[in-house]
């Protein structure tokens, strides 16, 4: 995916949450969604100029292609997952982008993150992008599938806008 277009909208600290909101937008129902409902989708958050409906099913193509690549078959797909999860005195509350189900009790567990940055400064460890700086995060998804019986067979970041899919061990 090409974004070159964003620095015609918002602000440069705004740009890649917009584009972010919007494909997970798209991606939470892009299953059962037609191509003119993606790019009505698309031109609801002003990025027509720079995003199409052939872009975002090809990226999802990619990630489902590499997940069955790796994991096989999914048995369902969950898409904005919500969980609650009560630890050390307080509560957690959020959604997970996507559970590739394996199983009733097996899952991968996937985040979408937007970052332009390519594989050197995601896979950096020094680096303000570095995938791994996103560990307590899952911490808190694996905890909260735990609590349900449920085991998280791998977790994974996909930046669509590059292709790329890390795991976060």
């Amino acid at each position: 995916i090409s974004v070159s277009g964003l620095s015609k909208i918002a602000s440069e600290d705004d740009r890649y949450r917009i584009v972010g909101d919007c494909i997970h937008h798209v991606f939470c129902g892009i299953e059962h969604l037609s191509d003119a409902q993606i790019t009505t989708l698309i031109a609801s958050y002003g990025l027509a100029e720079i995003l199409s409906a052939e872009q975002l099913r090809a990226a999802w193509n990619r990630l489902m292609t590499m997940l069955q690549k790796h994991f096989g078959t999914a048995n369902a797909t969950a898409h904005e997952r919500a969980f609650r999860l009560h630890k050390d005195g307080q509560i957690l509350i959020g959604s997970i982008d996507l559970l590739y189900q394996l199983s009733e009790k097996e899952v991968v567990l996937i985040d979408y993150k937007t970052c332009p940055a390519g594989e050197k400064l995601i896979l950096d460890e020094d680096s303000k992008l570095y995938a791994g700086k996103y560990s307590g995060q899952f911490a808190a998804y694996r905890s909260a599938l735990s609590a349900a019986n449920v085991d998280v067979k791998a977790s994974l970041i996909y930046y669509p806008i590059s292709g790329m899919l890390v795991e976060i061990k």
